[in-house]
């Protein structure tokens, strides 16, 4: 937007007639969103919405989390607009990545634990803000067993990642632990048993 066409907005702004005074709605709480990343996939996906910022630009991020089978693995993601936060992810992107992190990942204030990441872009229907960069981790049991207790409800997750160029500020993301963390347990729950295999009791 212009300078001029920001001073013309302005001036309406002022001239208007004043308008009946709106309720405002409070904003939703941070809550998990349990989806399939396609439609008939067997993966399913607990997600919560936060913000990425790098350097003095900020975007949209997406913290996925999800149990994989056959070897039963829980798996984390970052999603976000790199290039709206003009951050170059390149050496991150692929499997044969010039570099895997690490990134730092604090929990209220629980201590920091590191993951090797991964990348590529991603498009996933579910998600519905476009072309985003995914980056994903294996996760850490015993951190994911903290986001599912009561004990850290309303704390912030906190990832920074840092930046292949010298000198330059790295990506950051942060988040809200929901106050009900009972949909991500449901996700999570299949690995979170260190046996390889847990049949099922019978209904």
């Amino acid at each position: 937007m212009s300078l001029s066409h920001k001073a013309l907005c302005s001036l309406l702004l002022v001239f208007s007639p004043p308008s009946a005074t709106q309720p405002v709605s409070p904003p939703e709480p941070d809550v998990w969103t349990v989806e399939a990343p396609y439609p008939g996939s067997t993966i399913i996906n607990a997600r919560i919405i936060g913000s990425a910022a790098h350097a003095e630009k900020t975007s949209i991020a997406i913290l996925h989390v999800a149990c994989y089978s056959s070897p039963a693995r829980p798996v984390i993601a970052l999603l976000t607009h790199t290039d709206e936060l003009h951050f170059k992810p390149d050496i991150y992107e692929g499997p044969d990545a010039r570099s895997t992190g690490p990134l730092s990942l604090t929990t209220g204030a629980l201590p920091t634990r590191t993951y090797r990441v991964n990348g590529y872009y991603s498009a996933e229907p579910s998600q519905q803000h476009g072309v985003l960069f995914k980056l994903t981790m294996p996760a850490n049991r015993q951190e994911l067993r903290e986001w599912i207790t009561g004990d850290l409800r309303g704390q912030p997750i906190r990832m920074t990642l840092p930046s292949a160029i010298p000198g330059d500020a790295p990506l950051t993301a942060e988040f809200v632990l929901p106050q009900d963390n009972e949909d991500l347990h449901d996700v999570v729950k299949p690995c979170l048993n260190n046996r390889k295999n847990t049949p099922k009791k019978p209904s």
